[in-house]
Protein backbone atom coordinates (compact mmCIF):
# COMPACT_ATOMS: atom_id res chain seq x y z
CA UNK A 1 0.00 0.00 0.00
CA UNK A 2 1.26 3.69 -0.63
CA UNK A 3 1.11 6.26 1.92
CA UNK A 4 -2.31 8.32 1.67
CA UNK A 5 0.25 11.07 0.91
CA UNK A 6 2.00 10.34 -1.73
CA UNK A 7 1.94 12.03 -4.49
CA UNK A 8 -0.50 11.38 -7.76
CA UNK A 9 1.65 11.69 -10.28
CA UNK A 10 4.60 9.51 -8.58
CA UNK A 11 1.80 6.98 -8.30
CA UNK A 12 0.42 7.13 -12.12
CA UNK A 13 4.28 6.68 -13.27
CA UNK A 14 4.39 3.63 -10.74
CA UNK A 15 1.27 2.10 -11.76
CA UNK A 16 2.34 1.99 -15.59
CA UNK A 17 5.58 0.86 -14.53
CA UNK A 18 4.09 -2.10 -12.85
CA UNK A 19 1.79 -2.29 -15.28
CA UNK A 20 4.67 -2.95 -18.57
CA UNK A 21 6.32 -4.92 -16.85
CA UNK A 22 3.26 -7.35 -15.40
CA UNK A 23 2.89 -7.42 -19.29
CA UNK A 24 5.99 -8.15 -20.49
CA UNK A 25 6.01 -11.13 -17.68
CA UNK A 26 2.87 -12.20 -19.39
CA UNK A 27 3.77 -12.24 -22.77
CA UNK A 28 7.06 -14.00 -21.99
CA UNK A 29 5.26 -16.57 -19.95
CA UNK A 30 2.95 -17.26 -22.47
CA UNK A 31 5.99 -17.67 -25.31
CA UNK A 32 7.14 -20.50 -23.20
CA UNK A 33 3.48 -22.34 -22.65
CA UNK A 34 3.64 -22.13 -26.19
CA UNK A 35 7.08 -23.34 -26.82
CA UNK A 36 6.63 -26.32 -24.20
CA UNK A 37 3.29 -27.73 -25.66
CA UNK A 38 4.80 -27.67 -29.48
CA UNK A 39 8.21 -29.27 -28.26
CA UNK A 40 6.53 -31.62 -26.47
CA UNK A 41 4.05 -32.54 -29.45
CA UNK A 42 6.76 -32.32 -32.09
CA UNK A 43 8.76 -34.60 -29.85
CA UNK A 44 6.50 -37.14 -29.20
CA UNK A 45 5.67 -37.68 -32.83
CA UNK A 46 8.97 -37.63 -34.20
CA UNK A 47 10.77 -40.00 -31.67
CA UNK A 48 13.43 -38.01 -31.76
CA UNK A 49 15.62 -36.53 -28.67
CA UNK A 50 14.60 -33.67 -26.85
CA UNK A 51 17.45 -32.59 -25.14
CA UNK A 52 19.71 -30.85 -27.65
CA UNK A 53 16.90 -28.86 -28.84
CA UNK A 54 15.69 -27.65 -25.08
CA UNK A 55 19.73 -26.87 -24.59
CA UNK A 56 19.74 -24.67 -27.63
CA UNK A 57 16.34 -23.04 -27.17
CA UNK A 58 17.19 -22.51 -23.87
CA UNK A 59 20.52 -20.79 -24.61
CA UNK A 60 19.62 -18.45 -27.40
CA UNK A 61 16.63 -17.47 -24.93
CA UNK A 62 18.56 -16.36 -22.19
CA UNK A 63 21.16 -14.50 -24.13
CA UNK A 64 17.90 -12.34 -25.65
CA UNK A 65 16.43 -12.63 -22.36
CA UNK A 66 19.29 -11.11 -20.88
CA UNK A 67 19.91 -8.53 -23.72
CA UNK A 68 16.08 -7.41 -22.92
CA UNK A 69 16.82 -6.69 -19.94
CA UNK A 70 19.91 -4.79 -20.39
CA UNK A 71 18.15 -2.57 -22.66
CA UNK A 72 15.16 -1.94 -20.46
CA UNK A 73 18.03 -1.06 -17.60
CA UNK A 74 19.09 1.70 -19.60
CA UNK A 75 16.11 3.19 -20.50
Amino acid sequence: MLPLDFPAEKKNALLQTVNRNFFILLLISLREGIFIIFSFTYFALSKESIFPFFRAYHTVSAFFGSKLLQGRAHS
